[in-house]
């Protein structure tokens, strides 16, 4: 059941955004952290329309999303970090917007951004 929408390949390494700032992020330890593991993982927490991305890499599954969604870093607990994650992060981290580029790190790691993402104005 993978939510109807596309990711796009960005390239080696971290996702970044048009000011090269990191994005917010819930990790997941999948059983397999495939490609296809990985979209369908980050496609299920698309319903808020701020997911913006994800990197995958032989060890963890990064959903990637929108500035100030995520309000915790404990999964489940209280805020936004998914109940299934292992972990979340929103220290340092302060893209926002569309993903544009990727920052070569970890061998394996690889950013897709989510084709025709556009940020949303909550305050419309």
């Amino acid at each position: 059941n993978v939510p109807n929408f596309a990711f796009t390949s960005v390239g080696p390494g971290h996702c970044l955004d048009s000011s090269s700032q990191l994005y917010n992020f819930a990790t997941f330890i999948l059983d397999s952290n495939t490609l296809a593991e990985c979209e369908a993982t980050c496609g299920n927490y698309d319903k808020t329309d701020n997911l913006v991305g994800f990197e995958v890499s032989s060890s963890a599954c990064l959903c990637l999303f929108e500035n100030d969604y995520l309000s915790s870093e404990t999964p489940g607990i209280f805020g936004t970090c998914p109940a299934s994650a292992d972990q979340c992060s929103i220290t340092g981290t302060d893209g926002s917007g569309a993903v544009v580029s990727s920052l070569p790190a970890e061998d394996d790691r690889h950013c897709y951004k989510k084709t025709n993402y556009v940020k949303t104005d909550v305050f419309t």
